[in-house]
């Protein structure tokens, strides 16, 4: 036996090539890409190019860091922040830890998450989803969307539009029908985001608070925009913005929502098809009443029917004279009629029945077709 030491070094394995393909310009591919990633200033490992460190990563954390701007307020203090038309273009916009601030944002969005604000003003344009507030303090709202959801808030203020029950939990507020807020392009944003604006209801909460209750107010009925916001901040951040502009009537019907119907309180009922022609009738109806609809218009709910439900409402004859019985658009008010603005509201709706094939009236004992109708919202809307 001999040492170790002593033993025949063994020569290492030959490898065997004759069987395997051979990239012979791997080594030139490489060395080409090394040489194009140093003339580029970069490097895809972080090593030293052109005399400095260069991080890989850095384009890329600059533009998810200039996104997180676009699409956020964070952390600000005292100031007027401001997304205009096209700016947000239907995409999710997030604010946080803001104190002291007026924010406007003039666009549509996908949904809107606000967290931990303090003393500040909102105005939140058609969101196509959920606009959910939580742990806010002293902050009023002016907003527009399909769900609105709140949580561990409390003194809130807010003009709401809401395509489905308003949910709030652990929240104290106090609620109005959205009004008083209109600009250029308000109703084309109401479209892009797919909210019907003849569908509110906004008084008809959801309270998931655990006891107590309830836990929500109404404003008076003539509070507006312009008492919840200040526009003086609005056109100083933005001077090519005109008060003007934000002069038009709103889009969104200014109802007194159902917690103020009396009961066995007389009411008439209009379905017009098609919005034009409710927004038509409504505006004759406030013609001639000299008095604004929050007085008398009491809900206001978009429907598609189907032909048996429209041959349920309206009869065999109406339904076959609908433009597409198979899915019609209707729009149906509810109006309260007491007293001697009832009775003008009421003589108003019968001049707009005469040979009018866009409506369906009905001034008196209106409480089953009423409830007819709005028993056909979605489940969404119960």
């Amino acid at each position: 036996m001999g040492c170790l030491s002593s033993k025949e070094e063994k020569e290492p394995p030959k490898i065997d090539t004759t069987n395997k393909i051979v990239d012979v310009f791997a080594e030139r591919r490489a060395a080409a890409e090394k040489k194009r990633l140093d003339e580029e200033g970069n490097t895809e490992s972080g090593e030293e190019a052109n005399g400095k460190i260069v991080d890989p990563f850095a384009a890329k954390r600059a533009t998810e860091k200039k996104d997180e701007d676009l699409y956020s307020f964070k952390n600000k203090e005292g100031m007027t922040l401001v997304r205009q038309e096209g700016e947000l273009n239907g995409s999710g916009f997030n604010i946080a830890n803001c104190k002291n601030c007026d924010i406007f944002i003039l666009d549509h969005t996908a949904q809107i998450l606000i967290d931990d604000c303090k003393n500040t003003r909102f105005f939140l344009g058609p969101c196509a989803s959920s606009v959910f507030f939580r742990n806010c303090t002293n902050c009023k709202f002016v907003m527009a969307c399909r769900q609105f959801r709140t949580r561990d808030s409390k003194n809130i203020d807010v003009l709401l539009y809401c395509k489905t029950r308003p949910t709030i939990e652990s929240t104290t507020l106090r609620v109005g029908c959205f009004s008083g807020m209109s600009y250029f392009a308000l109703a084309k944003q109401f479209e892009a985001a797919q909210l019907p604006v003849w569908t509110n209801p906004w008084t008809e909460f959801h309270d998931f608070t655990s006891a107590g209750g309830p836990h929500y107010e109404y404003l008076p009925p003539t509070t507006t925009a312009k008492d919840l916001l200040d526009f003086d901040k609005l056109f100083a951040a933005i001077p090519s913005l005109s008060p003007e502009e934000f002069d038009a009537p709103s889009p969104v019907p200014h109802t007194m929502g159902v917690h103020t119907i009396q009961p066995g309180g007389p009411r008439a009922f209009v379905a017009a098809f098609g919005g034009d022609a409710a927004r038509k009738a409504l505006d004759a109806i406030t013609t001639a009443v000299q008095e604004s609809e929050r007085e008398y218009l009491i809900q206001t709910v978009e429907l598609k029917l189907n032909r048996m439900q429209s041959q349920k409402l309206f009869g065999k004859a109406k339904a076959k004279a609908l433009p597409d019985p198979k899915s019609t658009v209707v729009v149906g008010m509810e109006f309260a009629v007491e007293g001697p603005l009832g009775d003008r509201v009421r003589e108003a709706l019968k001049s707009l029945t005469p040979d009018n094939t866009e409506l369906w009236v009905v001034t008196d004992d209106a409480d089953k077709a009423i409830e007819n109708f709005f028993s056909c919202r979605p489940d969404e809307q119960m």
